[in-house]
């Protein structure tokens, strides 16, 4: 998969995702600066085929409809779009009414809705239909990661008070929804304004104050201390990033995580071990291989790799001992994220160790044995 993030003013971020085998792709959110993307998809040889804007924007203008037109590709927003756009012509304050009425002219092509699936060439691309901080807002869930439009930011949460705004649909999305999604996820917001270029779903659990477990009312009273001024060139996002020091949220070092991962999927020879690889070692019952299990004891219990021991990756600094140094250490969790850190954390400190490449989700797709 080729992934790239571009952003653009005051934090406004937008994605492209193409299929290397296939030679299409998708652009995520764009803005009005069409070359960015056009000479990103020449520069990979790759044909445009969708523009998706995951929510009818109030701070900028889109470029999704522009960006089509060059290309002949098409525009795909949430089947709510339509009633989204009606709102804001209704209600929308005097100083965004302009942002709205330009955005609410792009034409779109495909409506589509919760679980339903856009095919960017061989990568799966599932919908979220995720409202709370426009009705028609989505968030697009991929294999590894999850791009959570202005739903949730790194640190924070997306406002509530625009047009089509709703505090508490925005706590059913957020924890009925995102929440129970698998901690190795990495997020890529809609927008950021603090540099970070993603974080990881597990890490926003235990940090974001606006993923703390409180009630629906006490949520909705939290959310609105942080409404910022409805103004154009507004942020989405909350005003301020609660309990984060000097403003700026802490996140995989900013994107080392994800660089870590893109190595490693580049250089898979020196790094990684196959499903295949690892079931030939297992079936032969080969006495230098230490099989390593990242993830929490919670995910632990719905099923492992017969012969793993268990270390949390959050638990590795002070446990890593427990690991003998003569052993081949191979590191697994659902799908390769927590295990790439765990890898090079590792290594660091002299282990030999390789993660499981897509982690235990493709061992059991594959069909190979899980213990319970």
């Amino acid at each position: 998969m080729i992934f790239k993030q571009f952003r653009d003013g005051e934090g406004c971020l937008s994605y492209l995702i193409g299929c290397e085998k296939k030679k299409v792709a998708a652009v995520i959110d764009p803005s009005t600066h069409t070359l960015q993307y056009l000479q990103s998809l020449k520069g990979n040889n790759l044909n445009l085929q969708y523009v998706i804007d995951t929510h009818t924007h109030a701070d900028h203008l889109s470029g999704a409809g522009a960006l089509a037109q060059k290309v002949g590709a098409k525009v795909i927003m949430n089947k709510e779009t339509p009633h989204q756009r009606s709102i804001g012509a209704e209600k929308a304050p005097e100083n965004i009414k302009e942002i709205l009425e330009k955005n609410a002219k792009i034409s779109v092509d495909l409506f589509i809705d919760e679980g339903e699936t856009i095919k960017g060439g061989e990568i799966p691309i599932h919908i979220l239909h995720t409202p709370g901080h426009t009705i028609d807002t989505i968030c697009l869930l991929l294999p590894d990661r999850i791009l959570t439009a202005d739903i949730l930011h790194i640190g924070q949460a997306g406002r509530t008070d625009l047009p089509g705004g709703s505090s508490e649909e925005m706590y059913e999305t957020l924890f009925k929804k995102i929440f129970p999604l698998s901690d190795d996820l990495l997020v890529y917001p809609g927008h950021d304004y603090n540099g970070n270029i993603n974080s990881s779903l597990g890490y926003e659990k235990k940090n974001n104050e606006f993923l703390k477990p409180r009630s629906k009312p006490a949520f909705v009273q939290f959310v609105a201390k942080f409404f910022p001024e409805i103004k154009p060139g507004m942020q989405c996002g909350v005003k301020t990033i609660v309990g984060s020091g000097e403003g700026k949220q802490p996140t995989l070092q900013d994107g080392l995580g994800d660089l870590i991962i893109d190595y490693m999927q580049r250089h898979p020879e020196d790094y990684t071990t196959t499903i295949d690889q690892l079931k030939k070692q297992l079936d032969a019952k080969d006495k230098s291989l230490y099989l390593l299990d990242v993830r929490t004891p919670g995910e632990v219990a719905g099923g492992y790799i017969k012969g793993a021991a268990n270390i949390p990756i959050d638990e590795l600094p002070k446990k890593a001992e427990e690991i003998p140094k003569e052993k081949e250490v191979v590191a697994y969790c659902l799908s390769g994220v927590r295990s790439a850190l765990a890898t090079m954390y590792l290594r660091a400190r002299g282990f030999k160790v390789n993660t499981l490449d897509h982690g235990i989700h493709e061992w059991e797709e594959a069909g190979y044995p899980i213990e319970k």
